[in-house]
């Protein structure tokens, strides 16, 4: 699977534009609320979709050989279901 796209930092304008953040880890959560997002639209996405295994994105450096391939499809899946959740 290959994924094109542009990665950018959350801005702090990002916290009133849009209505969910969704962040990967429970560090990036902490980091959205410090600088201002509300408790109440700012997300774990793993979390939010209901995973079974997983409440956060694991870091893929760890994962050994398939480790980003493993967090690609995980965070795929994820984004499919928070896809259904939100129609």
């Amino acid at each position: 699977m290959r994924i094109q796209g542009v990665a950018r930092q959350i801005t702090s304008d990002d916290l009133t534009e849009f209505d969910l953040i969704f962040c990967m880890d429970q560090d990036n959560f902490e980091d959205v609320i410090e600088m201002g997002g509300d408790q109440n639209k700012t997300k774990l996405l793993l979390s939010f979709v209901g995973h079974s295994e997983y409440t956060e994105v694991p870091d893929p450096y760890y994962g050994g050989d398939d480790g980003f391939d493993d967090v690609v499809k995980l965070i795929h899946d994820a984004v499919n279901k928070l896809e259904s959740l939100l129609m």
